[in-house]
């Protein structure tokens, strides 16, 4: 595969502008590869049902699509979302009547209705899948292009053949998430800033103030990438560009119009309309939070004021504005949940090295190797100027987005939040494959075909590759016991559960169990039917039957662990997705069973009960610290601060070290003992999503 992509690009790159005879080659590998990679991408991902998020995008999408309301999912900007939605027209696609939503579990329950109630979850996801992998081929199509336009046709084929060789890609091509856009778009905005800035022409910085747009809207991190070309494009402008006061003024000018065209993009997306809802009341809540609490919920106070800024000012639309509050809270002020990392639990925090780790283990290892040495040749003397410049700004750019990675507290998205970085390393491999091309020595060009070999049978035979690890951790099957993120599994397996449901479970009279994470409506539609853990009338502490139990459940845990399965066999396994079968002691049973009428009363506004239960649960199994935070809660708003002072303190002292929520519980501590306490009020529960 390799040696043709560099014979056809080799003769393309040669080709003199216009002579369609040797350009054509350029275009067919092009073809190839891009068929290759869909028909690789297609096979390989029939299997899977939707990820945990797609169904909400996808729904949320169609609704942009038909009415212009953007008030579903507006933690995401709109480009994939208005994408699909072109594919689920009212005709092929029900929705519910809009109505009030508290929190993000009444939205996805809203949503999960309209996908797997409303409407066949199957033959949505396959018309989704189709609009996703045309988007996704459209922006393959255009960093091949502008790969070329930088480093050659050689390198631009290269890189394509790298990109539709590695799984993670492959992965992401049909799946109704932003991530890989803004892969794709991202290294497109640095590849065109390198040649915009040189030409300085009308068409290049258009074509950047596009791709910067089209980066914005795909999704909140594309600010990212908007800082990271204003800090390679102002040193440029002002040392590289011509040193008139007059010229620079002229390229900073051009800068300004590059990203205010950009901004101009990113208000189209949404109607140049800053309400999310048109024709209805700007009072009126639509979120399903308010806008003013989602920007209360940030622990920075420089984040609050930039967003609350934002609001007062209309200089973002309110639904963008809502969705990087939201995001800023998940990504950096950090979830309650655990993360399993090499092999160390982390609780509500995320270790610098985990995205390091994540790339190390995801990418197969040849691409890595030669990514590598695509570095280190660009910095080295030899390199046409060129390429040494558009090396330089992509591999400035991947260094920039690790760091806010590695700053940032988003561990539970694994690859998917690093696949900007994948495409700086396919670019990088590519540049190490186009050099032994007749530029390099016979050991060089051996060690390159290694590398790549390695890397193709590494990667290229698996057929499920969202789950693909490389050798460092033992291949798919073993990583479970290295991490616990989303790059492991996201609920893909649930067809697969649903036909050994029918095959072993249902008529058995077994009781069974899901820790897989099945939605409700899901269930409802493919006919699941779960025994709840507080139904079992057994010995409180040992359950029966059948469990569906997905490996990122398996990991160790601060409360709560499943420690007893990792000791047993499996009846049955579906990548990883565990089907067990027996009776098993659980310690903390008891607790768990209690939960559920907890939900009941505070959904029933029962206070009294729910404080009762917590009481329970917190005495009982003390290691659940969100039982002593929610009675801490609880007690406030009962006129208690003395109870809830101690329920906070008995949350402390069981929270591990590290964890994001050890900050506000000593607050909110020293306030109940040297403050007002009837000033004092509940914290915001950092379980919610």
């Amino acid at each position: 595969m390799f040696s043709t992509i560099m014979t056809s690009g080799a003769s393309a790159q040669s080709a003199p502008a216009g002579v369609s005879g040797r350009v054509a080659p350029f275009w067919l590998v092009l073809v190839l590869l891009l068929l290759a990679g869909v028909a690789r991408s297609w096979i390989t991902t029939s299997r899977d049902g939707f990820t945990i998020d797609e169904a909400w995008h996808a729904a949320a999408g169609a609704s942009y699509a038909r009415s212009g309301d953007f008030r579903l999912n507006p933690e995401h900007p709109p480009l994939v979302k208005r994408w699909v939605g072109l594919a689920l027209s009212p005709e092929r696609f029900a929705m519910p009547e809009f109505r009030p939503m508290q929190d993000k579990e009444a939205e996805r329950a809203f949503i999960n209705e309209a996908v797997y109630l409303m409407n066949d979850p199957d033959v949505v996801q396959a018309r989704v899948r189709v609009a996703m992998i045309a988007l996704n081929v459209l922006l393959l199509t255009g960093l091949a292009l502008s790969v070329r336009r930088v480093f050659g046709a050689s390198v631009g084929l290269l890189t394509l053949g790298f990109l539709v060789l590695d799984p993670s890609i492959i992965a992401h091509l049909p799946v109704v998430l932003t991530d890989l856009a803004l892969a794709l778009l991202s290294a497109i905005v640095f590849l065109q800033a390198t040649v915009a800035l040189r030409t300085n022409q009308a068409r290049d910085l258009a074509l950047l103030s596009l791709a910067l747009g089209l980066t914005l809207a795909a999704k909140h991190s594309g600010l990212v990438t908007a800082l990271g070309l204003g800090l390679l494009a102002l040193p440029w402008v002002w040392l590289v560009s011509p040193r008139t006061s007059r010229a620079r003024l002229g390229r900073l000018g051009n800068l300004a119009a590059v990203f205010a065209g950009a901004y101009l993009i990113l208000w189209a997306f949404y109607g140049f309309r800053f309400f999310e809802s048109p024709g209805v009341d700007p009072t009126v809540v639509t979120f399903n939070r308010p806008l003013a609490d989602k920007i209360a919920d940030l622990t920075s106070s420089t984040h609050r004021s930039l967003l609350g800024l934002a609001n007062d000012f209309h200089l973002l639309p309110r639904a963008y504005i809502w969705g990087l509050a939201d995001i800023l809270r998940a990504g950096i002020d950090g979830r309650q949940e655990s993360l399993f990392v090499l092999g160390t639990l982390f609780q509500g925090t995320t270790p610098w090295y985990t995205f390091p780790a994540v790339l190390l283990v995801k990418i197969p290892l040849g691409v890595t190797l030669l990514a590598v040495v695509g570095g280190v040749l660009c910095a080295r003397p030899g390199l046409p100027t060129s390429w040494r410049l558009g090396a330089l700004a992509l591999l400035g750019w991947g260094g920039f987005y690790l760091l806010f990675l590695v700053r940032g507290n988003s561990g539970y998205a694994g690859i998917r939040h690093a696949l900007p970085v994948i495409v700086v390393a396919a670019v990088l491999a590519a540049i190490a494959v186009q050099h032994a091309l007749g530029h390099a020595s016979r050991v060089y060009r051996v060690g390159v075909a290694v590398a790549s070999l390695a890397a193709i049978v590494s990667a290229w035979p698996r057929m499920r590759p969202w789950e693909y690890y490389n050798e460092l951790v033992g291949g798919s099957s073993e990583a479970w016991r290295y991490f616990s993120d989303d790059g492991l599994d996201n609920t893909q397996r649930v067809r697969e559960l649903a036909r050994y449901y029918a095959e072993h479970v249902r008529g058995s009279g077994r009781r069974v169990y899901d820790f897989y994470g099945v939605p409700a409506e899901e269930m409802e539609a493919r006919k699941l039917t779960f025994d709840a853990l507080e139904e079992d009338t057994g010995e409180p502490d040992v359950l029966s039957g059948t469990l569906f139990i997905g490996t990122r459940e398996m990991s160790p845990r601060p409360s709560y662990d499943l420690e007893v399965f990792r000791r047993a066999t499996p009846a049955a396994r579906f990548g990883n997705l565990l089907v067990f079968e027996g009776e098993f002691h659980i310690p903390w049973l008891r607790a768990a069973r209690l939960w559920s009428r907890v939900d009941a009363a505070q959904a029933a506004a029962d206070t009294d009960t729910a404080a009762k239960l917590l009481e329970e649960i917190a005495a009982i199994y003390p290691e659940d610290i969100r039982a002593s935070f929610e009675l801490g809660n609880l007690l406030i708003e009962r006129g208690a601060p003395l109870r809830a002072k101690a329920a906070y303190q008995r949350a402390l002292d069981y929270t591990p070290e590290n964890n994001t929520i050890t900050v506000s519980l000593e607050r909110q501590i020293q306030e109940l003992s040297h403050g007002e306490p009837s000033s004092v009020g509940p914290l915001r529960n950092p379980w919610l999503e």
